[in-house]
């Protein structure tokens, strides 16, 4: 005769055959029957687990709960959506969600539970997602592959001045101004066939345009991901307005800087040397040593200036380069003969070795010599008395070329490897008090260097001493050093009359630089002077000269408005800050105030009026 299954019986083969957890109690609250999936959950046999109350294994702070919702079963009520955290013996909790109801006879409860833990985190992290992006300062938008709309956080309505009920399931056209409105769809459709990025996590600064039709400058940062099958763009906007304005600031501070610093410091070490070169008669015996002193401490303030106004100009992304054909070799040459007096004051010398073809780089010039002066100084100034610095010049597989200045000095310790192109990075504060320096310089050059596509570094394994090195591309044609543009012969000197007097117009507003201009071209040319645009127009309109000097910083506004005026006239720029690339293209020569000496000025008129003679 088969046994009738009791309703306990029923009750506990259908919560076996659960996939969730399981449970009776008694109406004591103790355990009478636990699923199998108990054990898994809690790390805890079921028969640790059997003949405990209920609150045995739930989390200590939640036990209150739990026992109040076992009271409400017992009067009769039925329990749904109950959570509580159940704990374990190994891990964080788990929070189950129960539904529970009591047996018809008031003597058992019978509970199924769910593990919600993982969607719980999933909720928690999605709502923590949400409330970051809500109360972030930055716009965040979402777009679909097709440039539309999906979402947008409450910065972004403050940003564009649109609710976003006005922008969702638009393009995110509407949002650019030309002539990226124009681009976009272009860019898009190119990325999605070709992979090709120009912003998707790269980030660049464009412009964007408000509802009113403004625009202004953002920096934009854009990631991909996907949602199921689903393509997503998210983009991050910050609006850079004050940041684009901060740096112009900066920019015109550091030209007005430059300009009230370059240019006293030109007349004064100009003066000096004037003085000492005896330009101005025989000095006294008792003044040359105050004067060998003055002019020391002028050139040490002129170094320092000039990297000063370098670093801000590098940190302010405006210094100008220019990238010609550079006659590498003679470039060192030239700077061996303008540093060799600082070698002879350390008491070394520099021993040359190049290779035995003209070496052609792609470079800037006046950038290079700079480069180069750091090297040298470094070299002498930590070299022995009695050792040269050795420089050569090398050409790699690749076709690249690359020069070498060694020192046989202490060389760089391992401790300061890092810090060497660091800015002010010293090796050791009182050598550097002892050969003077503001630690600047190899920061300089690397920047310089980095911006020509060049490599800059020292070699680890020469001992004793350090190797530095500058590697740069070829470049197979080397352009004229002076650019003259063809010369109308109406102008100066009559072709093949050599004896005829040059004459020079030089537009500069600073007396004291006109005087030493002045001076230092008393035996070469007569100069006339003007210290404005409207006055440099009415000399050029009554004479006729071979060479124009030319400030950019003038009363009545840049110098360089003057050059469609004398495009037929060679014109030298000579200016307390760097020339911008177009113009230094325009012109035959362009020096910097306190940076360049006057006597490089004076060699590039020497060498233009010979060319103007010859013709």
């Amino acid at each position: 005769m088969r046994r009738r299954l009791s309703r306990k019986d029923v009750a506990n083969s259908i919560l076996g055959l659960s996939r969730d957890l399981s449970f009776v109690a008694g109406t004591d609250g103790y355990f009478r029957y636990l699923s199998d999936h108990w054990a898994p959950l809690t790390g805890q046999p079921l028969a640790e687990i059997y003949d405990n109350p209920m609150t045995a294994v739930v989390y200590a702070e939640d036990a209150n709960a739990t026992w109040g919702a076992f009271f409400k079963l017992s009067a009769g009520e039925t329990l749904s959506n109950f959570t509580n955290r159940i704990r374990g013996k190994n891990g964080p909790p788990r929070w189950v969600q129960w539904n529970a109801l009591m047996d018809a006879d008031g003597k058992r409860v019978y509970a199924i539970g769910h593990d919600i833990s993982d969607a719980r985190e999933l909720l928690q992290r999605s709502m923590m997602f949400d409330a970051a992006v809500t109360s972030a300062v930055d716009a965040i938008l979402t777009i679909d592959e097709f440039g539309t709309i999906k979402t947008a956080n409450p910065a972004a309505e403050k940003l564009f001045g649109f609710a976003t009920r006005e922008i969702l399931g638009r393009n995110i056209k509407m949002l650019m101004p030309s002539p990226y409105r124009e681009q976009h769809d272009g860019y898009l459709s190119n990325y999605l066939t070709t992979g090709n990025k120009r912003i998707i996590g790269i980030g660049r600064q464009v412009r964007a345009q408000r509802r009113d039709g403004t625009t202004f400058p953002i920096s934009l940062a854009v990631s991909e991901s996907r949602i199921g099958s689903e393509r997503v763009f998210t983009g991050i906007i910050r609006d850079i307005s004050e940041v684009e304005k901060a740096d112009r600031l900066k920019s015109e501070f550091i030209s007005t800087v430059s300009h009230e610093l370059r240019t006293p410091l030109t007349s004064i070490r100009g003066s000096l040397g004037l003085i000492a070169g005896g330009v101005l008669g025989d000095i006294p015996s008792e003044a040359e040593e105050m004067l060998k002193i003055a002019v020391n401490n002028s050139d040490r303030l002129v170094r320092l200036v000039n990297d000063l106004l370098d670093i801000e100009k590098i940190e302010a992304g405006t210094i100008e380069l220019s990238l010609k054909p550079v006659d590498l070799q003679a470039t060192v040459e030239r700077s061996l003969a303008e540093n060799r007096s600082y070698a002879d004051a350390h008491g070394t010398w520099f021993n040359f070795v190049s290779l035995p073809k003209k070496v052609v780089v792609r470079g800037d010039e006046d950038r290079l010599l700079q480069v180069i002066a750091n090297l040298l100084s470094n070299a002498a100034k930590y070299s022995p008395a009695g050792k040269s610095v050795d420089l050569t010049i090398a050409e790699s597989q690749e076709g690249w070329f690359t020069l070498f200045v060694r020192d046989h000095g202490p060389g760089i310790s391992p401790e300061f490897e890092p810090r060497v192109f660091a800015r002010f990075a010293q090796a050791d504060s009182s050598a550097t008090r002892r050969v003077g320096g503001t630690g600047l310089g190899l920061s300089i050059s690397k920047a310089i260097i980095d911006r020509l596509g060049g490599r800059i570094g020292f070699d680890r394994s020469v001992s004793p001493g350090a190797r530095f090195y500058v590697s740069l591309p070829p470049m197979t044609e080397m352009l004229s050093s002076v650019r003259m543009p063809r010369l109308s012969r109406q102008m100066g000197m009559a072709a093949g009359d050599s004896n005829e007097t040059a004459r020079i117009l030089h537009i500069e507003d600073d007396s004291s630089n006109r005087r030493i201009v002045s001076e230092a071209l008393k035996n070469i040319a007569s100069v006339d002077f003007a210290a404005t645009i409207s006055a440099a127009k009415k000399y050029l309109v009554q004479n006729s000269y071979d060479v124009l000097l030319l400030d950019l910083a003038l009363p009545d506004g840049r110098g360089e408005t003057l050059l469609p005026e004398v495009s037929e006239l060679p014109v030298i720029i000579f200016s307390a800050n760097d020339a911008p690339a177009e113009v230094q293209d325009r012109v035959a020569g362009a020096f910097v105030k306190s940076r360049d000496s006057v006597d490089s000025l004076v060699d590039l008129i020497q060498e233009i009026l010979g060319r103007l003679a010859e013709r």
